[in-house]
């Protein structure tokens, strides 16, 4: 039991030097770190609000586009009315022009 330990305390100190070396951080470090963090969601926030930004412009595109399409339907329609109307007066005309020639 004795040689156990005794054997177990050089590793133990080797595992405790290890940690001191390696494990211990600086507040320098840490600083830097929270520093890093901190530009890092500044970065993400900054990315956030253009992403959000576009959206908006890419909805209000989206509502002139149908806006446009609905005023180009409703023209559609007008032109066909007017096209319609420009017949049957073309019509009328020809059917007068007759009934003069014919006097």
């Amino acid at each position: 039991m004795q040689k156990t330990i005794l054997r177990t305390i050089p590793l133990i100190t080797l595992v405790f030097v290890v940690f001191l070396v390696t494990g211990c951080a600086t507040t320098g470090d840490v600083e830097r770190l929270e520093q890093a963090i901190s530009k890092a969601q500044s970065t993400a926030d900054d990315a956030k609000a253009a992403a959000a930004a576009a959206q908006r412009t890419a909805n209000e595109a989206k509502n002139a586009a149908s806006t446009a399409q609905h005023t180009a339907n409703d023209a559609r329609v007008e032109a066909a009315g007017a096209r319609a109307a420009t017949d049957a007066l073309d019509q009328k005309v020809d059917r007068m022009f007759e009934k003069v020639m014919r006097k």
